[in-house]
């Protein structure tokens, strides 16, 4: 009996035990409908994880026993995709075009609109991320570099939006379109305030307009962090109303130059606990930012398993952030938590990231934000106000390292 292409797809992983066309076109078990086959795609990919090595096929069959057949598959692996994901998406069209028309039998507009997102959210995931296909040797495009590059010789020298750290943006030439960004940070070492800090720099320095979409607080506590950052104030005795007689001159003056001189948007985006890649998207269309920050991934549900938190839903959103970051040709600024039980004290590398690799896959730059750990002898609050920001990893850049100062009394971070 012939093997099934899901089955063909196993026995090729296993029996070249190479994954990385499987992990450059983000597949998951979502791909597939046969149990066995997802069950065996599951367990390649987190003994992948767990052990850096796509198992053997003594190791695979003595969890799945020698009926589940691993031979020589000589078709390429990018046609064994190809037509599993095709059949994937047919099977999926046809689910979300039935269930859409239930909904409108039934008079149910808003399920309707619901199950069509949803539906196309999971027909998306099996399209590999696109790309721009260009003569790179066109006139007209020749043409255009030498204007592309003297433009960045007048100006900043970046190839996108300042973060307002120096290191940071010699490093990654600013924030690029297209490009999906990732900040990890251990909880409560401050990755909201750094991303809004980001945010308030890139509305000033460059006038844009921003999309700050929020998971973990709500709307008028940001503006109060935004407030306190911008006015260089004391959060606390803005959240208090317990403002200094100084800080109640500067927050004044700030409201009145603010409201003279900021004439573009800066949207906070309040969308609670398990909002989807597509309500992300749909906001950024209709509003049409210059840079998206999400803060929290973790907490957005994934359309395409309906789950949080687990393995394969941040590996299906962190896809879905970069196939929109390149779709909207926009950066995306995504945050999440490091482990610590992954991490090194307080050092972060890529590997910190919770829940899924998908983010060092997915991302164009990942940074780490850490406090420093203080020596034998030391006391904590010795650097209670300080922060380093790395590079952990760059597709176009090598590491870097920027020493911060964090003070909430003031209202300020700022590279030192």
């Amino acid at each position: 009996m012939a093997l099934s292409n899901e089955n063909r797809i196993i026995a090729k992983i296993i029996t070249e035990r190479d994954l990385t066309t499987v992990r450059d076109r983000g597949m998951t078990s979502a791909w597939f409908y046969g149990k066995e086959h997802k069950d065996a795609l599951d367990f390649i990919l987190k003994h992948h994880e767990k052990y850096g090595e796509v198992p053997t096929k003594v190791a695979f069959q003595s969890h799945f026993g020698t009926k589940y057949k691993i031979v020589s598959i000589p078709e390429a692996m990018d046609y064994l995709l190809d037509t599993c994901a095709e059949h994937a998406q047919w099977m999926h069209a046809k689910e979300t075009a039935l269930n859409v028309s239930d909904d409108l039998k039934d008079g149910r507009t808003a399920d309707a609109v619901a199950s069509m997102e949803a539906g196309l959210a999971k027909v998306r995931s099996f399209t590999p991320v696109a790309t721009h296909l260009v003569d790179s040797m066109d006139n007209d495009r020749l043409e255009e570099r030498w204007k592309e590059y003297d433009a960045r010789k007048t100006s900043t020298g970046l190839l996108g939006y300042s973060t307002g750290f120096p290191t940071i943006d010699d490093a990654t030439l600013g924030l690029q379109n297209g490009q999906l960004v990732t900040l990890l940070a251990q909880q409560k070492v401050g990755k909201t305030s750094l991303c809004l800090t980001m945010g308030n720099n890139i509305y000033m320095n460059h006038k844009a307009h921003i999309l700050f979409v929020t998971f973990e607080m709500s709307v008028r506590e940001l503006e109060m962090r935004q407030e306190s950052l911008m006015a260089h104030i004391n959060f606390r005795h803005l959240q208090k109303g317990d403002l200094t007689p100084l800080e109640e001159k500067r927050y004044d003056e700030w409201l009145d130059m603010a409201q003279a001189d900021y004439d573009w948007p800066f949207h906070f985006m309040d969308v609670g606990s398990g909002a989807t890649v597509s309500a992300v998207e749909a906001m950024a269309v209709r509003h049409d930012p210059a840079v998206i920050f999400v803060d929290g991934i973790y907490m957005m549900t994934d359309e395409v398993t309906g789950e949080r938190n687990s393995w394969e839903a941040i590996t299906n959103i962190t896809r879905a952030l970069k196939r929109l970051a390149m779709q909207l040709d926009k950066p995306i600024v995504i945050n999440s938590q490091a482990l610590a039980s992954k991490s090194k004290g307080t050092r972060l590398s890529t590997s910190s990231a919770g829940y899924s690799s998908s983010f060092g896959q997915d991302s164009d730059v990942i940074m780490g934000l850490e406090r420093i750990a203080p020596g034998k002898g030391e006391d904590e609050s010795l650097y209670a106000y300080e922060r380093i920001l790395r590079i952990l990893d760059s597709r176009n850049s090598g590491t870097a390292q920027a020493d911060l100062i964090f003070d909430y009394d003031t209202g300020t971070i700022e590279e030192t």
